[in-house]
């Protein structure tokens, strides 16, 4: 069993290359150490967003219990210390379930 969590940050004008840049240099890697995978990740231009899942084995209770030493780790202040001011204005965390439309068959409107 895999648990996924959706998660949406709001970037500031102009600072999806310092974000990125930084999400790959300094927060996947601690990310990774606990155990984390990354499933996806993708922009939304329009508004200033990324979109991107993290997923890891185990269920949502391990998940949450990983994800709490995690945030609590030196190495995620470390990786928070390298983040440029007005580049991470907001984020939205949801855990997901897989919804693949294959499952449901023909079903008629």
């Amino acid at each position: 069993m895999k648990t996924i969590q959706l998660r949406r940050y709001e970037l500031g004008e102009g600072t999806f290359d310092t974000f990125m840049t930084w999400w790959s240099t300094h927060l996947l890697p601690v990310r990774t150490e606990f155990g984390f995978d990354v499933e996806f990740s993708y922009v939304v231009p329009e508004r200033n967003e990324i979109v991107w899942a993290c997923s890891l084995d185990g269920d949502r209770d391990h998940f949450l219990e990983v994800e709490a030493r995690y945030d609590a780790s030196p190495g995620r202040s470390a990786a928070f210390a390298h983040l440029p001011a007005g580049v991470l204005l907001g984020k939205a965390t949801d855990f997901v379930e897989d919804a693949d439309p294959r499952s449901y068959g023909n079903r008629s409107a």
